[in-house]
């Protein structure tokens, strides 16, 4: 009689703030992914948890990732370490970071060239990259020279390289963005080089990536690790609107096609970046729209489900300008009214529908402050 074969799940130490004991919580989860299952085990205690149960159905195999926050039942987890070795090895050659740095000249194709960039070439059977972090920045000087000199490490002349690339730098908002994935580093610079065949010159970079793992780690540092956020770009907070990219929008890979939206508008995107919000914040955000939204509750649990990527958009009465390229709150009344919005494009139903945006005049730099200020200190 053939013996069934053992059920294969990823292992890991979650961590759980208790806000009432002002207490950290540590528990072994289990996550099955063939049944999209979740079992937890409270490591003090010893005891079950949570019973093996079903986990939200928008959850998939890319939220577990050490670092990540899920959320279980109401419960936001961090996904501290590795529960097994058997996990290690099978999820940390995934996690390999890379870094893209988009050129200034080419900002206005930022979108495209973020969708180019982390799209399989055509027939490649390997698993695309995953967008981790994306981040608008101004930068001049000092900083701008660190940033070349690590794009420019493998050139022939690097010094000549490093300087071109950092003039270049100085010369307009740069996008940047931390890219996972196996075999991360290498297929980034193959695609850089690729896509700026497609969108520069010849013999210039519409986009560079860093060119071995020691870049990398350099880039990632200055661009996404403690203390690069005073590199950002800053909110203008004049003329704007706030347009948020929803969880399932980013996870889905909608990013760059988003964004291309945005910019192809004629808007001018003036701050970026990618935010994973807790409950404290969400609710905090959303509280307006508490009794005018029906869907409230789950729009709370939805935005912090996994990250997202909050912009400044300035524009002529940019509030109610954006409301129409966003496209009427319910997703089937956008896709009948305005098939080209934003929400009728990338929406699935009033929850997941792509995108927030300011829905009254007097809040534009409120909410744009929010994301750029309040949650930035």
């Amino acid at each position: 009689m053939p013996v069934a074969s053992e059920e294969v799940f990823l292992s890991f130490l979650a961590e759980w703030f208790d806000p009432l004991p002002q207490l950290t919580r540590q528990y072994r989860l289990k996550y099955f992914e063939d049944s999209n299952e979740a079992e937890m085990v409270d490591v003090k205690t010893k005891r079950l948890f949570l019973k093996r149960s079903p986990c939200p159905e928008s959850m998939t195999l890319k939220d577990f990732r050490i670092g990540a926050k899920i959320v279980l039942y109401g419960r936001e987890l961090t996904l501290a370490e590795y529960g097994d070795e058997d996990t290690r090895k099978r999820l940390s050659p995934a996690l390999v970071q890379t870094v893209l740095v988009i050129n200034p000249q080419h900002f206005g194709d930022s979108g495209k060239l973020l969708d180019a960039l982390l799209a399989s070439p055509s027939g490649a059977a390997a698993a695309p990259l995953t967008l981790a972090r994306l981040r608008l920045f101004r930068l001049r000087g000092a900083d701008a020279r660190d940033v070349a000199r690590a794009l420019a490490a493998a050139a022939a002349a690097p010094r000549d390289a490093a300087d071109a690339i950092a003039t270049a730098l100085c010369h307009g908002p740069v996008l940047a963005a931390a890219v996972l994935g196996e075999g991360a580093v290498a297929k980034l610079s193959a695609a850089a080089a690729r896509v700026s065949r497609d969108f520069a010159e010849k013999g210039e970079a519409a986009v560079w990536a860093a060119p071995d793992e020691k870049a990398a780690a350099a880039l990632g540092d200055i661009l996404f690790g403690r203390g690069a956020a005073r590199l950002a770009a800053r909110a203008t907070l004049d003329a704007c609107t706030c347009c948020v990219i929803k969880p399932h929008a980013v996870k889905a890979g909608h990013a760059g096609r988003i964004l291309d939206h945005v910019l192809a508008q004629g808007y001018e995107v003036t701050a970026l970046d990618t935010v994973h919000l807790d409950r404290v914040s969400a609710t905090e955000f959303f509280e307006v729209y508490q009794g005018a939204v029906p869907e409230y509750k789950e729009l709370v649990d939805h935005m912090i489900t996994s990250p997202c990527i909050a912009m400044e958009v300035r524009a002529e009465d940019a509030v109610a300008t954006f409301r129409q390229t966003a496209g009427p709150w319910d997703v089937e009344m956008a896709k009948e009214l305005r098939p080209g919005s934003l929400r009728a494009l990338f929406g699935r139903d009033n929850v997941r529908s792509g995108v927030h945006c300011t829905e009254l005049p007097e809040d534009g730099v409120a909410e744009c402050q929010y994301f750029f200020e309040v949650l930035q200190s």
